[in-house]
């Protein structure tokens, strides 16, 4: 059986088709030969990040800036109580362009 697949990795192999080659040598971790052919594959095809994985930490870098955001807004607010009228024009101006500049990094870094 084992004979079977790593023929059929190696096919996988020629044909460079390194994905498909790497899903049967990882059915068999206990064959040496197909640990070498792998440690081989990272080293000639390395495996690409997929957009996904890109996707989550773009997803963390805009809650981290929806917090920040958040935290200056509530700090101007309580400002605000403080001051006059226009502080409060003020402070959507700045709320309005610290969203957009959020949007803005979200849609570049998702791509």
């Amino acid at each position: 059986m084992s004979k079977a697949k790593l023929e059929a990795a190696r096919e996988l192999i020629k044909d460079k088709q390194y994905a498909e080659a790497r899903a049967i040598l990882r059915t068999m971790p206990k064959d040496p030969t197909a640990q070498r052919w792998l440690t081989k594959l990272d080293e000639i095809a390395p495996e690409v990040e997929f957009p996904s994985e890109r996707k989550s930490s773009a997803a963390g870098f805009v809650l981290g800036l929806f917090s920040l955001l958040a935290f200056v807004a509530a700090v101007f607010s309580v400002l605000f109580l403080l001051s006059d009228p226009d502080f409060l024009n003020a402070l959507y101006v700045v709320i309005a362009v610290g969203l957009a500049i959020v949007f803005r990094a979200l849609r570049a870094r998702m791509g």
